[in-house]
């Protein structure tokens, strides 16, 4: 089973990549990845041009996903979930 939602935020610029969770039987079958792709192009059709999300620091398994997917770490003005996050952008 996985979940996944996203949110267009700043005024239609961007899309933010909320929630992707894949339940343990259902890992290592490459539904992340997947997930983020779908995601990314929506936010293409609708003409958005940046994607952001975040992961906890100790989820390398997420992080190094979406780092080879191309998204860079960033430091936010406003640290929205939290000082103890990484925080990530991709142009689209």
């Amino acid at each position: 089973m996985a979940y996944t939602s996203l949110s267009i935020v700043d005024r239609g610029a961007s899309v933010f990549l909320s929630y992707s969770i894949v339940s343990g039987k259902h890992q290592k079958r490459g539904l992340h990845k997947r997930m983020v792709k779908v995601r990314e192009a929506y936010a293409r059709r609708k003409g958005i041009c940046v994607a952001l999300t975040y992961t906890t620091k100790d989820n390398s398994k997420s992080w190094q996903n979406l780092v080879k997917m191309g998204y860079r770490i960033y430091d936010p003005v406003f640290a929205y979930v939290g000082r103890e996050y990484f925080y990530f952008q991709k142009k689209l």
